[in-house]
């Protein structure tokens, strides 16, 4: 039974050597994997370097100083790209801003113009209905329709 023990014993400790060994390779590549990606120029992110260094996020999640080591590399690498990137580059995202937004509005007058065109059917098909129907002299028709127009006006001028 003694010698048993001492076999499982012994085991266990190997399969903790072998444990360690594989986690300081583990940790060796994730390090290897920042230097590469700095030296490719590329964005130097957590998901990255779990990729680049084929390990798991919650490998990286338990080691404190490998996280740490990545943050600073993500903000060197950051600091890096905005030295080096072209002051044009905001302007072209404020004019890809500004362009969306005119679009936006573009539609938005399309939109209401569409509705103006439909309320001034509905106005025309109401005073052919109201023409041969009713009892109402022509003046008053003209009256009625000038009420309908003029809260039109007012619809228009509440959308702008």
């Amino acid at each position: 039974m003694a010698e048993s023990t001492t076999l499982q014993t012994a085991r266990e400790q190997q399969c903790r050597q072998n444990a360690q060994r594989k986690s300081e390779r583990k940790r060796q590549a994730v390090l290897e994997a920042i230097v590469t990606l700095q030296q490719q120029d590329r964005l130097v992110t957590k998901t990255a370097i779990a990729r680049q260094a084929n390990v798991s996020y919650p490998f990286l999640a338990k080691h404190a100083d490998l996280l740490q080591a990545i943050d600073n590399a993500a903000v060197a690498g950051n600091a890096k790209r905005l030295a080096s990137a072209p002051a044009v580059r905001g302007q072209d995202v404020v004019v890809a801003a500004m362009q969306r937004q005119m679009e936006k509005l573009k539609q938005q007058v399309r939109e209401k113009e569409s509705e103006i065109r439909r309320m001034q059917q509905e106005i025309d098909q109401l005073y052919g209905k109201l023409a041969s129907r009713s009892e109402l002299t022509d003046t008053q028709i003209r009256a009625k329709l000038k009420e309908a127009l003029q809260r039109l006006q007012t619809y228009e001028k509440g959308l702008s």
